[in-house]
This record gives C-alpha cells, sequence and structure tokens, in this order.
C-alpha cells in the first residue's frame, strides 16, 4: 500500500520527490533553513530571509539507508479501513501522508535528543535591568547632576578582579539612560539580542508528552485547512486521526489514543488529556 521512497546515492537528488510534498510543505513551516539577514531601511528592523528546509531530503536519504526506526510501527492500523477511509475523505494521499508522519516523528526524536536548556537570552537580561533602572526615576538637578528616588547598588565583577560597587544615584543613571540608548539604536529585534552561547546551555531530558504536543502541534498545522468530503462515510474527526497516528508511530504505547474509548466502552478525547496536562518547556535544540 506505501510507494516506497526511491533510494538515491546523494541527499540533494531527494529535491522534488513527489512523495515527500507533505514533508516538505510542514518542514519549510516549522524547520526552514536560515537564510541571509539584512536591515530593513523602512522599519530598521532586522529581516532574516528563510529558505527551503534540507530536512525532507536528509530524512529521506536516511530512510533509504534503514536509519529511520520502524520497530514500534503498528503499520496494520495505518492501513486499516478505518484510518484509510478518514485519509480519503479528506483527500490525503496515503503514502504522502505516512511519510509525512513519520517524517515528524523522526524530526522530533532527533530534535528532543539534542534538547538543551535554553539560558535567559540578552534581550531578557537587557529589559530586566532596564525595568530596574526605571524603578530609580531620576531626575535632574541645577547642580548638573541625577538624583534618584530610591537608594540603589550596582556590583560588577570579572573573574579574578575585585567587585566594583556603584551606590553613587548620578553614576547609576548615566548607566541606566546608557543602556536605554544602546537597545534603541540596535532595535529590539536584532538577532545579537537572542543569541547566546552554547556553554550556557545544558542537555534536557523531555518527556513523551512533549513528543505528543510537538507532533500534534505540527500535525494540526497541517491538517486543519482540510475540507472533508460530504456524504462520505468515514471518521472525520482531525483529532482523532492524530490521536490514532501518534498511538501507530510508536510515539506513545497508550491504547487509548487509538480506540478513544474509556475502560467502560465509552468516548473520550484521550488526546486532549496529555495535552491539557502538558506545560510546555523552554529549550533549545540543532
Amino acid at each position: 500500500m506505501i510507494q516506497e521512497l526511491p533510494k538515491y546515492e546523494d541527499t540533494w537528488t531527494y529535491y522534488g520527490e513527489s512523495l515527500l510534498e507533505y514533508v516538505v510543505k510542514v518542514a519549510d513551516q516549522f524547520w526552514y533553513d536560515p537564510g541571509d539577514s539584512y536591515i530593513d531601511e523602512i522599519t530598521n528592523k532586522v529581516v532574516c530571509e528563510s529558505l527551503p528546509s534540507s530536512a525532507p531530503d536528509i530524512f529521506a536519504y536516511n530512510y533509504s539507508k534503514g536509519r529511520i526506526e520502524t520497530e514500534k510501527v503498528h503499520m496494520e492500523l495505518y492501513e486499516s479501513d478505518d484510518i484509510q477511509r478518514t485519509l480519503e475523505a479528506f483527500g490525503l494521499e496515503c503514502s504522502k501522508f505516512w511519510y509525512l508522519c513519520l517524517f515528524l516523528k523522526w524530526k522530533i526524536d532527533l530534535d528532543c535528543s539534542a534538547a538543551r536548556t535554553l539560558p535567559q537570552t540578552t534581550k531578557e537580561e537587557l529589559n530586566r535591568l532596564i525595568d530596574e533602572f526605571a524603578k530609580l526615576n531620576p531626575k535632574a538637578q541645577v547642580t548638573n547632576h541625577f538624583t534618584t528616588e530610591v537608594p540603589a547598588t550596582l556590583t560588577f565583577t570579572v573573574e579574578g578582579s575585585k567587585a566594583i560597587t556603584i551606590c553613587n544615584g548620578n553614576t547609576l543613571a548615566i548607566i541606566g539612560a546608557a543602556i536605554n540608548k544602546f537597545y534603541e539604536e540596535i532595535g529590539e529585534d536584532n538577532p545579537f539580542l537572542e543569541g547566546f552561547s552554547y556553554n550556557e546551555t545544558a542537555q534536557i531530558n523531555l518527556s513523551t508528552r512533549t513528543k505528543i504536543f510537538l507532533f500534534h502541534e505540527r500535525l494540526s498545522w497541517f491538517i486543519n485547512p482540510l475540507k472533508a468530503k460530504r456524504g462520505f462515510h468515514a471518521s472525520k474527526d482531525k483529532s482523532l486521526l492524530i490521536s490514532r497516528m501518534i498511538y501507530i508511530l510508536g510515539i506513545c504505547d497508550d491504547p487509548k489514543l487509538y480506540t478513544d474509548l474509556n475502560e467502560k466502552g465509552n468516548k473520550q478525547n484521550q488526546l486532549k488529556g496529555y495535552l491539557s496536562r502538558y506545560k510546555h518547556p523552554k529549550y533549545w535544540s540543532f
């Protein structure tokens, strides 16, 4: 039932492969390759261009080499009449949708295995600092200095050197004004404000619930705009289709994600239960 991807010896050869049509659409949305950046002359903001994602080609090449895990896949369920009629109801091609779902599992697994804690960005730290300096509410005096409404202390330490402690309101007011001016001149969208060092991160273990959330988020983006055929007898529950694919692919081994029934045989939204108790962690991945 599933049409096999051709086997090529080079990754780039998969560019334009028709079986990857759905994969490319989702990958370009969530995993696009970064292009050049420039300053917009009108808005004076940094604009980062995006290039077509290279992830689909890498996925197809690894698949052809047998490097994509499929041991936990319930292929018999994917090929069942229930699933196939749902796909047909939404006008989805069986093989293309399969490769999309398998791609999502592979890419999310890859991202989660490489996930690292995301430290505070320069932008976040500067905003905190600016907010604190604003509390000083400095006032210029005729004697050419600033006074502050509340006392404050700023301590700066370079490793191996003696700490510098500043309590003078005039000096603190000038430092605060300098930071504000710098922030305004470079623009809050400047990519340097979002940067951080790899050494500032640490590996983080992401749960199955994270993978469920990400899979649901990406696949929902793809299928939510689709309209089902009228008068076609099939399940047209998009959330149930996603839930079933999570179980079919082995992302989670909870069979209720496929049956959507509780112990008493009553219908329940098992996927909604997973998502409602989920809190997305702050992390960064390659």
